[in-house]
């Protein structure tokens, strides 16, 4: 989410992620990605996220982040999304 490596030569990065449903209408996952740009900057980033479907046509999501980068501070972000189709 926060983690972008576009247009950066010589990166290796990895991802990991998990999400389970914990009843019909809740789902919890969490994703982990480790980057390396080059030979001196380490990025890494948590992100968990929680999903919660009212109705057919009504849900929260919400999301939180925190980054690590190399020669800076963490960065946290968040955001809560109400959705409603008809």
């Amino acid at each position: 989410w926060q983690a972008s490596i576009e247009a950066k030569a010589d990166t290796k990065a990895y991802l990991v992620g998990a999400g389970m449903d914990v009843m019909t209408n809740v789902n919890l996952d969490v994703k982990y990605v480790n980057a390396e740009v080059g030979s001196s900057t380490t990025v890494t980033e948590t992100l968990y996220g929680a999903t919660y479907k009212m109705s057919n046509n009504f849900g929260v999501h919400a999301r939180y982040s925190v980054m690590t980068k190399t020669g800076s501070t963490d960065t946290n972000k968040g955001r809560l999304e109400l959705k409603y189709t008809f």
